[in-house]
């Protein structure tokens, strides 16, 4: 195998640990913990960032650590949030759903029902405490996480391809067909520091992660 395919669990788990905080940023942040939670997290993740660079991954996770400690008022991170996601906008523009966000128009489309039966595939349910639909932005980026977090656990064992070629048929067929253009546009609307700089950095992140991705399934299918 290349020296460049030998992914060590180290490096799954920071994967998957970015995928875990840019879902959590997708999201609403409710309370004061979850914003704690989230500052804790992204200093864990820029402590680790050594291990993205000896993978040729160029991702400065400053300015958002800098983002974050800088929020001072909660609400008014929630009403940009509201802002952003929940006020509709002409053509679905900023939908958190892949279903609308890709021109379906309608939400539970089939773009929903494709993502949903990927979670089924690797034996996941949408929880009961998310109240959101299966190809929510957040759904989608935690179940990145997911499969990143089972890859480092199966990394000695021969199904550990089971979730690399799921990572990649998940992003090429799903995720990269919307995701970066929805941070695009929160990128365009936010009103909040951490709304402006969090799209920059999601999206630079994918796309590294992407071609690392399809890299990998490419010299496995040979």
């Amino acid at each position: 195998m290349n020296a460049m395919f030998q992914i060590s669990q180290e490096f799954a788990l920071v994967r998957a640990a970015f995928y875990e905080l840019f879902a959590m940023l997708s999201n609403y942040i409710a309370t004061e913990d979850d914003l704690a939670w989230t500052k804790q997290k992204i200093k864990v993740i820029q402590e680790k960032g050594g291990v993205l660079a000896r993978n040729g991954y160029r991702i400065d996770v400053k300015p958002l650590v800098d983002a974050l400690d800088s929020i001072s008022d909660l609400e008014e991170v929630q009403a940009d949030y509201v802002n952003l996601f929940d006020i509709p906008k002409p053509n679905h523009a900023l939908s958190p759903f892949e279903s609308l966000q890709r021109g379906e128009g309608v939400l539970l489309g089939q773009q929903t029902k494709e993502v949903q039966d990927y979670y089924l595939e690797f034996g996941l349910e949408i929880s009961d405490g998310f109240n959101e639909l299966p190809d929510h932005v957040t759904a989608e980026l935690a179940f990145m996480s997911f499969l990143c977090a089972e890859e480092a656990k199966a990394l000695s064992q021969e199904h550990v391809w089971h979730y690399q070629a799921g990572q990649h048929h998940f992003l090429n067929n799903h995720a990269m067909k919307w995701v970066p253009d929805l941070f695009a546009k929160v990128l365009e609307h936010s009103r909040t520091e951490i709304y402006h700089v969090f799209p920059d950095i999601v999206n630079n992140f994918l796309v590294q992660d992407f071609d690392l991705v399809t890299a990998r399934f490419l010299r496995g299918q040979q």
